[in-house]
């Protein structure tokens, strides 16, 4: 249609942003389940997501589109349980008491004075050997739900003695505490 010599797609009344009845809103998820938050999610488990709202312009319900993997259509059920675990020493060592959440661990790091010093089995037991330098100690367990359980110990003074000739840190091969 041409108005005044000029091209007129839409008519002049027609206001895209406000007619077209697509919304941006945030909602509120469970960031390990990804299902919509609930009353009872932990405030720490919560993630806000930003979601395209429509009004269906036939019924004028909204309707939601969601990224991956989150789902609005179920509330959480706060039924997840994250990983639990302690840590301890004994003498020279370290030991970890891990205890498996909901979903299954996926891996164990070790930070010895706030540097990483590399992965631990998962079975517990003795993580780490002592050198007589350290003074915090901390473990992070992951599992597939992408969930971090930390655990942390201060130091004191051990009076180990470091490794001779070991240019390897001191991680342990996981023997178990018995």
């Amino acid at each position: 249609m041409a108005i005044n010599g000029r091209t007129d797609i839409w008519p002049s009344w027609f206001n895209a942003t406000k007619n077209s009845g697509v919304m941006r809103e945030k909602l509120t998820f469970n960031r390990y389940n990804h299902l919509l938050a609930s009353g009872c999610t932990p405030e720490d488990y919560k993630i806000e997501v930003d979601v395209t709202k429509t009004i269906d312009p036939m019924t004028g319900n909204s309707v939601y589109s969601v990224p991956e993997p989150y789902n609005r259509d179920k509330n959480d059920t706060c039924d997840y349980d994250p990983p639990q675990l302690s840590l301890s020493t004994t003498g020279c060592k370290i030991f970890a008491n891990i205890k498996k959440g909901s979903y299954d661990l996926t891996g164990a790091t070790i930070y010895i004075n706030g540097v990483e010093k590399g992965a631990v089995a998962l079975g517990g037991g003795s993580i780490y050997t002592l050198t007589g330098d350290e003074t915090s100690a901390r473990l992070d367990v992951t599992d597939s739900a992408g969930y971090v359980a930390s655990s942390e110990v201060k130091l004191q003074s051990s009076g180990c003695k470091k490794p001779e000739e070991s240019s390897t840190p001191p991680v342990d091969d996981n023997s178990t505490n018995e």
